[in-house]
Order: C-alpha cells, then structure tokens, then sequence
C-alpha cells in the first residue's frame, strides 16, 4: 500500500511601516541662506567697528530646523575645523559660531557645520571665514615737520600709505587699526632721542581704503636733541635707533586684531628705512612673529 503525506507550508508576511525622519536643516539669515561668511579678526568679537554701519562680524548665528517629532530632542553639533571655528548651541532653535582662525586664502568655503538630532544628521553647512592679509604699503615720501606740527618745528618726516587685502585678494574697506612698536634699540651713543610713539586710525579717518602713518624725527627749540635731525634726506648713514614695528587690524588695543604686517624700522637722522618685511602672517600662535615679544629687529 502506498501512503502519502501532504506537508502544508505556512508562510508568515510581516508587514511594517517605516517612519524615517526627514534630516535637520541648518540655514541663516532671513532668507535661510545655506552658507554663511564672516570674519577673523584676532579674537575680537563680537565685531568692529563702533563707526561703520556695516561691520566686520566675527560671530554667525545659524537656525536649526529639527525636523523631530520630538519636542525635546538630543542634539549634536560638529566641525571639521574645531581650530577656526567654536559652535555654541542655542537649543532647539540653532546655534552661534565665533571665529577662531580664517578659511585658506581663496574663496573657498572650506569649513563645515553639520548638527545631528535625535542621531540623524545634517547636510553639511559651509562657511568662509575671511580676515585681513596681505599688507601693502608704498615707500616713504618727503613731508615737512611744520606740515605735522606747525611753525616752528625742525627736522624730518614721511609718509606712507597703507592699503590692505583679504583672502580673496579684495582690497579691504576702512577698519579700526593700529601699530605697536617693540624693541627699541639705540645706534647713536648717548641719544636723547626717546621710543617712537603708536598711532590708531579709526575706520572714518581712513582716506578712501587706504590710511597714512607718519614717521617723524621733530624737534623745536633749545637745546637741540642729541643727535639733531634735519631735512629729509633718502641717503643718509647716521643711525639713531631701530625698532620692531607691527600692524594690528580690527582693534585699537596693542596686540589684540589680526596683524598683517610686521617689520624692523631704522630711524635714520634725515630719513626713515623699512626692512625685513613680513606679510601675511600665517602664524596668529603664541610663538607667531606678532607675537608680542617676537621682534625683527634682532
């Protein structure tokens, strides 16, 4: 006798629904721009300058939108260049960068900010951090001491004009600055000659995008200082003293802005020498040649 079995198979069909979170969005601006540019200026935050309407931000505030059903998600923010830039999170509702460093020079957007809710993760957000850099400068022209100071006053001056570059090699329009000078050496025995005296600009004293900085050797009256100084003159050999001079950007304080330029003045009794220029300054560091204490003139 033959026998049969028939086997019956069940197959079970598990159906489910998958509820993916659509990914957070960070945007800025009241346009909801996806990119943000703003400015290193040294540390100053959280911009310059007092006189200008329209300032040198180096702060960026970004929106969140969570996209969560979660009323109160955890949220993560992160950076591909921890060194440029610090995220400060504001909740729900987005975030505020301050800038630590600047973007490579270009106009490259080489930054990013992505924020993770609930463990899905943003688009990245770029964002062009720009700051002052190259420092040009003309050589010094002849001027007069009764031009600076009035009748009366003798010896010699210069000029020289001052215009400045950011990353994208766009010149830079009126900004609060300043000079230091550092190292202060005497060439000329026995001189009565004291250190030379720092100048700011104020952005609105600024002639068009550039600004003037004046070197004098003037004196009046009797007796005369040691050693005198005369009319200009570009070929003169008698030294008085030399010092370290650098630029700072975005700031009136010494040592505080981005400094651009950096460099070793020699005042001479007829005329002024600058030599050893340094610019940009790629190194804002403690050990960088702005550093105060880091002097050219050796």
């Amino acid at each position: 006798m033959i026998s049969s079995r028939i086997i019956w198979v069940a197959t079970v069909l598990v159906c489910g629904v998958v509820n993916a979170q659509t990914p957070p969005v960070i945007t800025t601006g009241p346009n909801g721009a996806t990119s943000a540019a703003f400015w290193y200026l040294g540390g100053v935050t959280p911009n310059c300058c007092g006189s200008l309407t329209d300032k040198y931000w180096t702060i960026w505030d970004v929106d969140l939108t969570t996209n969560s059903p979660n009323p109160t998600p955890f949220i993560q923010w992160f950076t591909d260049s921890p060194t440029k830039i610090q995220i400060t999170p504001n909740g729900i509702t987005g975030a505020r960068l301050t800038a630590l460093g600047h973007s490579a020079p270009g106009t490259t957007f080489d930054i990013h900010v992505w924020v993770q809710v609930d463990a899905v993760s943003s688009a990245q957000f770029p964002v062009f951090i720009n700051t002052p850099w190259i420092h040009n400068q003309t050589v010094p022209a002849a001027t007069t001491c009764t031009s600076l100071f009035g009748a009366g006053w003798n010896g010699w001056a210069g000029r020289v004009s001052n215009f400045l570059e950011d990353l994208t090699t766009a010149t830079i329009t009126p900004i609060d600055s300043r000079e230091t000078f550092e190292n202060d050496q005497k060439k000329f025995p026995n001189t009565t000659w004291g250190p030379p005296s720092e100048t700011t600009w104020s952005s609105i004293v600024w002639q068009g995008n550039t600004f003037s900085d004046a070197y004098a050797m003037c004196w009046q009256g009797t007796p005369a200082p040691t050693p005198p100084t005369v009319s200009w003159n570009g070929n003169g050999v008698t030294a008085i003293s030399t010092d370290t001079q650098k630029y700072w950007i975005g700031s009136f304080n010494r040592f505080k802005g981005k400094c651009t330029e950096r460099k070793v003045v020699t005042f001479y009794t007829d005329h002024v020498f600058q030599d050893t220029f340094t610019t940009p300054i790629t190194n804002d560091g403690t050990n960088g040649p702005c550093a105060q204490g880091q002097f050219a003139n050796q």
